[in-house]
């Protein structure tokens, strides 16, 4: 029997540097729900767009120079994730 629940990747790790306001950090996700809680223009927008920006990478020509580290473009940004796939469902047979 088919299963209606749709599985995504989880981000076992999430390290940026040099994006926007943020500067150096690594997340190790815990399993299950994360938030993502604190006051205004602290970077949860940022942590937000740059795994966006990461699962749909645009073409770096229209990459802003307000997402590098005080516009530093030639410092460039790096945005890295170690994922883990769902596991395929096993077919009946």
């Amino acid at each position: 029997m088919p299963s209606d629940t749709v599985s995504a990747p989880t981000i076992r790790r999430l390290s940026i540097q040099r994006f926007r306001s943020i500067k150096s950090m690594t997340w190790l996700p815990a399993s299950g729900l994360n938030l993502i809680l604190g006051g205004g223009d602290v970077g949860k927008t940022t942590i937000l767009d740059a795994i966006a920006l990461l699962l749909s990478p645009t073409n770096p020509n229209v990459v802003p120079d307000t997402d590098y580290d005080d516009r530093q473009e030639e410092n460039g940004f790096i945005i890295d994730a170690v994922l883990s796939l769902p596991e395929e469902p096993v077919p009946e047979i």
